[in-house]
C-alpha cells in the first residue's frame, strides 16, 4: 500500500463543542480511541493534519503518544492543510477522514480503498449520496485531483473549498467517480458523529452498554444494538444534519 495515507483532519475550536477531540473516552481520548480504529486501514502511514491554533499541543502529545505522524497547518484553510500534508509525505492516493467520527469502521475504508484502487477512479466516497449512519464517513482520492482543486483555490478563492477540502471535486462531472451505498436501508436517522454535548453523551453510553455485547464495534454490530436498545440512540436523535 505504497504511497496510500490516511489523513485526518484535526482541531479543537469547534464552536458546538470545544476540545472535543481530546474528551475522555473509554480510559483514553475520542482521538485516540478513533486511531487505534484507524490503524487497521490498509495504508502506508496515518496522519494528523493539526489545525495552528492555540493549544496544538494537547493534540500533539496525544498523537505522538499514539506513534502516528502529524503535520500542523492553516486553521481555516483546510485545503491547503491536507493538500501540504499529502505533498510532504509523497501520497498518490489520499483517504481522508474527521477527527471527529469515533465510530468510523474501517473494513468500510477497506473496502472502499479496494474498489477505489481496482476500477481505478478519481474519487470515491460512501456519502455523496448519504445512506449510512451519519459518522461513518470517509472520501479516497487522487493526489492529482487534490493538487488540481488545490492549484485552482489559490486562484478563485472559493470558501467552501478551503472548508470542505473536496467541494469542487464532489461537482466535478468530468472525473470518474464512485459513491459506495449502505446495504441496508435505515429505518430512522442514526447519527453516530461527535459535535455536540448530547452526540458526546450517546457515544459515552453506547460503549458503556455495549461493552459486553459488541466485539469489534463494526457498524453492522453497532446498528442492530441500537436497534434493539433505541433509547441509546435517542440521546441525540434530534440533533441536526438530519438526511432523511
Amino acid at each position: 500500500m505504497k504511497n496510500i495515507v490516511t489523513i485526518i483532519q484535526c482541531r479543537l475550536s469547534s464552536s458546538r463543542l470545544e476540545n472535543k477531540i481530546i474528551l475522555p473516552l473509554n480510559n483514553s481520548s475520542v482521538l485516540d480511541f478513533l486511531l487505534k480504529r484507524l490503524k487497521k486501514i490498509k495504508c502506508e502511514k496515518i496522519i494528523c493534519a493539526i489545525a495552528d491554533e492555540p493549544g496544538k499541543s494537547k493534540i500533539i502529545k496525544i498523537v505522538k503518544n499514539a506513534k502516528v505522524d502529524y503535520t500542523t497547518g492553516s486553521k481555516e484553510n483546510v485545503l491547503e492543510r491536507i493538500y501540504k500534508t499529502a505533498k510532504y509525505f509523497k501520497a498518490k492516493t489520499i483517504i481522508r477522514v474527521t477527527s471527529d467520527c469515533p465510530l468510523i469502521d474501517p473494513d468500510i475504508i477497506n473496502y472502499g480503498l479496494k474498489l477505489f484502487l481496482k476500477e481505478k477512479y478519481d474519487y470515491l466516497s460512501n456519502n455523496l449520496n448519504p445512506s449510512w449512519p451519519h459518522g461513518l464517513d470517509f472520501e479516497i482520492f487522487t493526489f492529482k485531483c487534490l493538487e488540481r482543486n488545490y492549484k485552482k483555490n489559490k486562484n478563485n478563492k472559493n470558501k467552501k473549498d478551503a472548508e470542505h477540502v473536496t467541494y469542487s471535486i464532489r461537482k466535478n462531472d468530468k472525473i470518474r467517480k464512485k459513491n459506495i451505498f449502505c446495504p441496508i436501508k435505515l429505518d430512522r436517522y442514526y447519527r453516530w458523529t461527535l459535535d455536540t454535548p448530547k452526540d458526546y453523551l450517546f457515544i459515552k453510553t453506547l460503549l458503556k452498554k455495549s461493552r459486553d455485547s459488541i466485539k469489534g464495534l463494526n457498524w453492522k454490530s453497532i446498528l442492530l444494538f441500537l436497534k434493539k436498545n433505541k433509547y441509546i440512540q435517542n440521546i441525540n436523535g434530534s440533533d441536526h444534519h438530519f438526511y432523511f
